[in-house]
């Protein structure tokens, strides 16, 4: 003989108690009791309305916002307003991330309580966006951006504004970016092609990895472009080993890069070529301090 297994609601759930008929129509009764009454009660104490919530209207983050990055002299400067020091220090250190190792920044940032700015991430991107915009502008005031510079196409151009609407969503943009010819931007574009981790090398070596030598070879072809176009080609160490070897692997990490280029069409005589050793380091991280910076004259 099977057995019948219950659902699983079966089994757990408690059995009900019927209600008897009396029961039913004493219940009915006194519900239909206080129905009555319900209007006397109304007109005696008044009917209380409980008034709707208030939604609080919170202006845009971007309204508090105080932002600028500047190119001058080859040197970018971040400026405007932080919430505290903790704020102030992750944004230059992401502005400094997306510019690129050997790229100066120039930390003007001010401590304003209540300042705000977008997350560093979205500040590394921005600044990785707008490393290759010659003479790039950038200035937020509230709900208000603007940003200038030059660029060599349009596709550039639309890159460097989703950037600025990226980080700051709730601005009004006005982009005042032109476009111009390759060669009035080439300091940009080498700037660019050089951005770490482009030319960087192992510990002790001054051997060009794969990396470098696709760096080298774009560097080349934009100075091919724009003949009489001089570089500066600067080695550069991590803090560990002595300062007279430091020294040395210095100038032999630039020397091999600046030998690439010739070898890539870039004549000698357009390059200056040094050493600097460990008195430069762009970053905690020693991988992107042992380095050679390459940057128009």
């Amino acid at each position: 003989m099977s057995t019948q297994t219950l659902p699983p609601d079966a089994q757990t759930r408690s059995p009900r108690h019927r209600t008897s008929p009396s029961r039913t129509r004493w219940a009915a009764g006194a519900l239909v009791a206080v129905l009555a009454l319900a209007p006397l009660t109304a007109c005696t104490t008044g009917t209380t309305t409980t008034p709707a919530p208030t939604t609080a209207t919170t202006a845009p983050a971007t309204q508090g916002a105080q932002f600028s990055l500047t190119l001058a002299d080859g040197t970018f400067t971040v400026a405007g307003a932080a919430a505290d020091e903790t704020a102030k220090t992750d944004a230059a250190a992401a502005v400094s991330a997306g510019l690129g190792a050997g790229v100066p920044v120039n930390d003007q940032l001010n401590v304003v309580s209540g300042a705000w700015l977008p997350k560093a991430d979205a500040l590394t991107t921005l600044a990785s966006a707008l490393v290759g915009v010659e003479a790039v502008s950038l200035n937020i005031n509230g709900g208000d951006a603007v940003l200038a510079g030059t660029v060599t196409s349009e596709a550039e151009k639309r890159a460097a504004a989703d950037a600025v609407a990226a980080a700051f969503p709730e601005a009004e943009l006005t982009d005042n970016v032109a476009i111009v010819e390759l060669c009035s931007v080439v300091g940009a574009k080498v700037r660019e092609a050089a951005q770490a981790p482009a030319l960087v090398f192992a510990s002790g070596s001054a051997e060009l990895t794969a990396e470098s030598q696709a760096a080298v070879a774009e560097i080349a072809q934009l100075v091919e472009q724009c003949p009489g176009t001089k570089l500066t080609v600067v080695g550069q160490t991590d803090t560990r080993g002595s300062e007279v070897g430091n020294e040395a692997l210095a100038l032999q990490r630039a020397q091999a890069v600046a030998d690439a280029l010739a070898s890539a069409g870039v004549p000698g005589e357009d390059m200056t070529v040094q050493g600097n050793a460990a008195i430069a380091p762009i970053s905690d991280d020693d991988s992107l301090n042992r380095r050679v910076d390459v940057a128009v004259q």
